[in-house]
C-alpha cells in the first residue's frame, strides 16, 4: 500500500495567516524524509488552499526527490 500525504491544510493555515509559515516546502520535503510515497495536492481557482506557485515548488521537489505528486482539481 502506497501513503501519500495531502498538504492542503498546511496551505490553508499557511495563508491565513497571511504568511510563509507554516512552509508547504519544510512540510514536504519533511514528509519524504519520514517515507511518504508521495505528495497530494487539491489546488483550486482562488487559491484558498495550495496555490499555482505550490504546485510549481511541490512538482519540483517531488521530480528531486523520486516520490509521486497527485494534483487533484477542484472544479
Amino acid at each position: 500500500m502506497k501513503f501519500s500525504l495531502n498538504l492542503n491544510k498546511i496551505a490553508l493555515l499557511r495563508n491565513a495567516r497571511g504568511e510563509n509559515y507554516p512552509s508547504l516546502e519544510e512540510y514536504a520535503n519533511k514528509a519524504i524524509e519520514l517515507g511518504v510515497d508521495g505528495l497530494t495536492l487539491h489546488p483550486r481557482p482562488d487559491h484558498r488552499h495550495a496555490t499555482s506557485d505550490d504546485v510549481i515548488s511541490l512538482a519540483k521537489i517531488t521530480r528531486d526527490r523520486g516520490v509521486e505528486f497527485n494534483i487533484e482539481e477542484a472544479m
